[in-house]
């Protein structure tokens, strides 16, 4: 068993909307329900530091697990989603699609986003500087494409797999070995972690 542990937290489910931008959307009741409920889990209690990425969705899912381990919320901006600019709200097929040229192709803007091979450098950087610094354990909650980003940079792939993406629940936790720079535990459904499926 590690030393110490980094929990990977992906936010709960959102209210999609079109005449907002992404980073101001907020969780959906079942969201904030499920973050409540993953707020229940037994391990926040060993968690030294909480750290978000500042977008509504994630501090919202963030807040629940902070109070639990009994720690101050930490906003840090290098968390935040890969920057999708004015591409507004598109079908669930046509999202997919776009997350999937990008993954396939980090040097490159598709549709106006953030370049992949810069949102990995950005999350991977302020990842490992945060469990540099914390002592015992922290847990990250982002997103769905960055965390991606940063398992792929973890694991020294070129870039993240789509149908690892496409897996990822709402909200949805992993486990790292910080220190073995190690995937301890793939993502698995918040229900699932708290022992509810």
């Amino acid at each position: 068993m590690a030393e110490r542990l980094l929990c990977l937290v992906r936010h709960a489910e959102v209210v999609l909307r079109g005449d907002v931008h992404p980073s101001e959307w907020e969780l959906s009741p079942q969201g904030r329900s499920d973050a409540r409920d993953l707020g229940r889990a037994r391990e926040w209690q060993s968690v030294d530091a909480v750290v978000a990425s500042p977008e509504a969705k994630t501090r919202q899912t963030a807040e629940p697990i902070a109070e639990a381990a009994g720690v101050e919320l930490r906003l840090v901006e290098e968390l935040r989603e890969v920057e999708r600019g004015l591409s507004g709200l598109v079908s669930a097929q046509e999202y997919a699609a776009l997350v999937e040229a990008h993954f396939a192709l980090p040097d490159e803007s598709v549709a106006g986003w953030e370049r992949g091979a810069d949102a990995r450098t950005r999350v991977a950087t302020a990842i490992d500087a945060l469990a540099e610094e914390t002592s015992g354990n922290l847990c990250v909650v982002s997103h769905g494409m960055v965390l991606s980003h940063y398992l792929a940079h973890l694991r020294g792939l070129e870039t993240p797999p789509i149908e690892e993406w496409r897996a990822i629940p709402l909200p949805a936790v992993a486990v790292v070995d910080p220190d073995e720079r190690r995937l301890v535990r793939p993502f698995v459904s918040g229900r699932h972690f708290i022992g509810l499926a």
